[in-house]
């Protein structure tokens, strides 16, 4: 059986064909980014906007819709957003 994220096959026509490393690579990035965020003395903020950045570039150039962000997100819990990692992916596709 095939590993699913956010609850969705990585088969799924959704993925637009992206490898499971490539998906799982976003959802870790997201992790780490939240990691970041959990600093309290804001050192590691840098870091994980940086993270936050690759990972909407990452679904840009996979041109994911909605519902794949969407599965991308949910997949574990995230102190990152669904609006923030929108709002990244947004900017990074009107530069």
């Amino acid at each position: 059986m095939s590993e699913k994220i956010g609850g969705v096959i990585v088969t799924a026509p959704l993925w637009n064909g992206e490898t499971e490393e490539h998906l799982n690579l976003v959802v870790t990035l997201l992790s780490g980014a939240s990691y970041s965020f959990a600093d309290d003395t804001s050192g590691e903020w840098i870091h994980g906007s940086a993270q936050v950045q690759t990972a909407a570039r990452m679904v840009n150039e996979a041109r994911l819709g909605f519902h794949a962000i969407q599965c991308l997100h949910r997949d574990k819990p995230q102190l990152v957003t669904l609006d923030q990692f929108m709002d990244a992916i947004l900017k990074d596709a009107r530069e």
